[in-house]
């Protein structure tokens, strides 16, 4: 319980900050999927996160789901982040 607990502050701290970390890895991507042409505060704040997963493992590390805001035709979000809580990675998913 004590690493699930771990994680949570880990990824309750993280949060705030993942909205610009996805707008920026994914400015790109957006331009592909969306004719409209967003700033980074706009498609930052298109992200929403809805769920937070947490591993009861050891070797676990926090994944939240966010939103798309329609930018990416409705797929979640997935964002990965590392055991310190550091932005890992993203990708769309279902």
């Amino acid at each position: 319980v004590s690493h699930v607990a771990a994680m949570f502050s880990v990824a309750s701290q993280a949060l705030p900050l993942l909205p610009e970390l996805l707008a920026e890895h994914f400015a790109d991507n957006a331009k592909s999927w969306n004719e409209t042409a967003f700033t980074p505060t706009q498609l930052a704040a298109k992200f929403t996160a809805t769920a937070l997963c947490l591993s009861g493992d050891s070797a676990g590390s926090p994944t939240f789901f966010f939103d798309d805001g329609d930018v990416f035709a409705g797929h979640s979000i997935e964002v990965f982040l590392d055991a310190s809580g550091h932005f890992a990675g993203a990708q769309l998913a279902g």
